[in-house]
């Protein structure tokens, strides 16, 4: 198994304070979303918004997992 230290771990680049502050809120838009969805399919309202609303949620969570682990930081910082 591979040994990492800490300064591995816990690298901070340049965009470290950015990239958490963009993750924060694309994660917290997903989950909004996501919850907006289910509660418009327990109201019983229309199932196409609803279906759209978790279809941004998922969508959000794959960009907040490329944007935690800095794949889109050449798209976002430059």
């Amino acid at each position: 198994m591979a040994e990492f230290s800490d300064a591995q771990l816990f690298e901070s680049d340049e965009y470290s304070r950015e990239r958490s502050i963009v993750f924060a809120i694309v994660v917290a838009t997903a989950f909004l979303s996501v919850v907006a969805g289910v509660a418009t399919i327990m109201a019983e309202a229309n199932l196409a918004v609803a279906i759209g609303l978790l279809a941004v949620g998922v969508v959000l969570l794959a960009v907040a997992g490329g944007v935690g682990i800095g794949e889109l930081d050449a798209y976002l910082f430059e």
